[in-house]
């Protein structure tokens, strides 16, 4: 969360990848006492995701496909509501 940016300044020359390398090698070094800080950041944040997302699919689930559409002009609605849903876990580095 906090160490990439970190790892870059402290390594400027170092590409993205190398980057990324060395915060997965940092990470599979930390102890379990030091993960869960960033366990449970996790485990509340996808609580939070999962609260938004039922208040949305509730909200819009009586809406007709013309109300959606009026709304979305009006940028009531996610960009990507009426296309696709949103990626799931796995996809995309999520």
């Amino acid at each position: 969360m906090e160490t990439r940016p970190q790892v870059s300044i402290d390594n400027p020359k170092m590409s993205f990848g190398d980057v990324a390398t060395r915060v997965g090698n940092m990470w599979r070094e930390l102890v379990p006492e030091q993960r869960s800080k960033y366990d449970s950041l996790a485990q509340d944040d996808k609580e939070r995701y999962d609260r938004e997302k039922q208040s949305i699919q509730e909200t819009y689930a009586s809406l007709t496909h013309d109300n959606m559409g009026y709304m979305h002009s009006m940028h009531q609605l996610p960009n990507n509501y009426l296309y696709h849903q949103a990626p799931q876990m796995g996809q995309y580095g999520l």
